[in-house]
């Protein structure tokens, strides 16, 4: 009978390549999060040679490694059905073998004295998927799966005198591999366990003498790994995925000095890891990945350090970023993080995601000084660590983190803060009092950052050089009685205040007062659209003043008796002003009260909609406010005529 329409039509291997293979270019993507059980030797780079998986879905995989990526041919089964047999090349699919031809149900001699013959899948006149092997008298010899000549991924052996089973199991290329049991020809079971290259697995202890170039004998069933002092310092990494059974890890003193990645990821079973004294001491990727019992790790002085000689140029502060990563992520149960000194030194880039039981953190004053890049989900007491000791930060401020006092958690010694795009917008922020930082030299935020933030405040902050909000910050609106607005004084660093167009639109309040080195002023369109008061005062080296269309326009609303408005503007002490320039647009138009003094270099104001609303004025020893103020009366006397 001919089943071509059969395979396929209705085959289950059509279903599931078209659910979980087509267009998968990387296989390990895949994979990862869904293996179970793999078995197979391994090395520092992970698994080697040929292997056995399970995943979740109840496939089974013969597949080979090389350095702990897919290389070379992989089968795939899944109960009485061949999935696929695909080509491997460094981790990507690069060939599927076509079952177009494939025959169900076929019977074939396998040598030319008709001794055994096979009753089952059959493709180009060989074994192909699911069957059954009989000797010349009918007795079975094997159920399972075969691809010419060779088992593979599961199936039984039978003893032909007895009709009982030899072997019941996994099976890779013709060898015993996997979860087996193997019985004597009465039927008693005689071993039972893990299986490797025809032989069963004794130990899952695993002990690396001091000073081995190599690791040598490790597989993927291990249970506990101790690695000696003076290991594999020539080694480049050293990656431990989906051994299913490890618990305890402990590496001596002064192993992987070379190494630049280290990778613990998709281990189900650990609970401990211990690295001794300079141990990894110039990590480029360092991962702790899905580990659901990892509880404890321990670090000597000097392990788990970033390169320190890996660095980029910035265009902007801080000026060198360190570009070593270090990821903490889904790790439900860890509680304590302890280390002698010199730990997490050296990483740019720091990502703690669902770390939610840390209780105990013991680490030196110096780890995370470096840290540039730093994102927090659901790890608040990780982020609290890094805030207390972080030099540089750029930090991503996500709505899922509790931040109604996010200024208390930055640290003292933090000098750069620089917030990403769309962040800081939990609603229970509705205040940012930067005061207490008082080494922070650069303040940047991103695009629509603080929705919620009324007030923000920078006061007595001795380093502060850069101001600099991003578009759309801050855009809510204050509650009524309540306080809203920007006070920036007494930073006697402070060169360059910044604010992007439509931040803080409701604002009430703008002060910028007692900076002696502020040179330049620039908002954006629409920014304190709605300001009862400004003040921009004391600031003797102020140059440049630029405010966009509708900036600083005043509240149209805030009016008194007789609908005079009350909105205020004052110049107080700008001797360097030079240049005031408006957009084409509403500029300063609400503005009832105006208070201008000593601005006395500036010649000219350029804007026809300036200044409409005034009623009440009190200028001295500056110029260009009379002469404008003169006009626009001249003009709305004309006007009343």
């Amino acid at each position: 009978m001919d089943h071509d329409g059969f395979i396929e039509k209705e085959s289950k291997r059509i279903k599931l390549i078209e659910e979980t293979i087509q267009n998968v270019q990387s296989y390990e993507a895949l994979l990862d999060p869904t293996i179970t059980e793999q078995y197979c030797f391994t090395d520092e780079w992970g698994a080697t040679g040929d292997c056995v998986m399970m995943d979740k879905r109840n496939n089974v995989f013969n597949c080979r490694y090389t350095r702990g990526v897919l290389d070379g041919e992989m089968i795939v089964a899944r109960y009485d059905e061949l999935i696929g047999v695909f080509t491997m090349k460094n981790g990507r699919i690069t060939n599927e073998r076509p079952l177009s031809e494939l025959k169900r149900n076929r019977m074939l001699d396998l040598d030319a004295n008709n001794e055994i013959c096979w009753e089952g899948d059959v493709l180009e006149d060989k074994p192909f998927g699911w069957g059954e092997a009989f000797d010349a008298k009918n007795r079975l010899l094997y159920v399972g799966f075969r691809i010419g000549d060779q088992n593979v991924c599961y199936g039984t052996t039978y003893y032909p005198d007895t009709g009982t089973i030899a072997y019941l199991g996994n099976w890779c290329r013709g060898k015993r591999w996997g979860f087996g049991h193997c019985y004597d020809s009465s039927g008693t079971l005689r071993e039972e366990g893990i299986w490797m290259n025809d032989a069963l697995v004794k130990s899952t202890c695993v002990r690396i003498d001091d000073s081995s170039l190599r690791l040598c004998g490790l597989h993927s069933v291990i249970a506990s790994l101790a690695i000696g002092d003076g290991c594999c310092e020539r080694s480049a990494e050293l990656c431990l995925r989906h051994y299913q059974h490890l618990q305890s890890l402990s590496i001596g003193r002064g192993s992987f000095a070379q190494a630049h990645t280290l990778v613990l990821q998709y281990l189900p079973a650990l609970e401990s890891v211990v690295v001794g004294e300079d141990t990894f001491a110039c990590l480029e990727n360092c991962v702790f990945e899905r580990l659901p019992r990892f509880s404890t790790l321990r670090l000597g002085r000097g392990a788990l350090r970033g390169n320190g000689t890996v660095s980029q140029q910035q265009s902007s502060v801080p000026p060198f970023n360190y570009k070593n990563t270090l990821l903490l992520c889904d790790l439900p149960v860890l509680r304590s993080l302890e280390g002698a000194g010199m730990n997490f030194v050296f990483f740019g880039m720091v990502v703690f995601e669902r770390v939610p039981a840390v209780q105990t953190v013991r680490l030196g004053d110096d780890a995370f000084q470096y840290v540039f890049r730093f994102q927090a989900v659901e790890a608040s007491r990780l982020q609290e660590c890094v805030l207390v000791r972080a030099q540089f930060l750029y930090l991503f401020v996500k709505d899922s983190l509790a931040l109604p006092a996010l200024q208390a958690s930055l640290a003292a010694g933090v000098e750069c803060v620089c917030v990403a795009d769309f962040s800081g917008n939990a609603p229970e922020l509705r205040a940012l009092d930067l005061s207490g930082l008082e080494h922070l030299q650069t303040f940047a935020t991103g695009l629509w950052c603080f929705h919620a933030v009324r007030a923000l405040t920078a006061r007595g902050l001795p380093r502060l050089r850069e101001l600099r909000l991003g578009r759309n910050n801050c855009v809510e609106r204050a509650a009524p009685k309540e306080a809203s607005g920007l006070w920036v004084e007494a930073c006697p660093a402070l060169e360059a205040v910044t604010m992007g167009a439509g931040s803080a639109g409701w604002f009430q309040e703008c002060v910028l007062a007692q900076l002696p080195e502020l040179k330049c002023v620039a908002v954006g369109d629409g920014c304190f659209a709605k300001v009862h008061s400004a003040v921009l005062s004391d600031l003797p080296e102020l140059k440049r003043v630029t405010l966009g269309e509708y900036a600083l326009n005043g509240d149209a609303l805030n009016a008194g008796k007789k609908g005079v408005l009350m909105n205020s503007l004052s110049l107080w002490n700008l001797p360097s002003l030079v240049q005031l320039a408006c957009g084409e647009g509403e500029v300063l138009f609400y503005i009832g009260r105006l208070h201008v003094r000593n601005v006395p270099v500036l010649r000219e104001i350029h804007s026809f909609f300036a200044l409409q609303g005034v009623h009440t004025s009190e200028i001295e020893n500056a110029p260009a406010f009379q002469q404008f103020i003169r006009e626009k009366d001249r003009t709305n006397k004309r006007r009343g005529e």
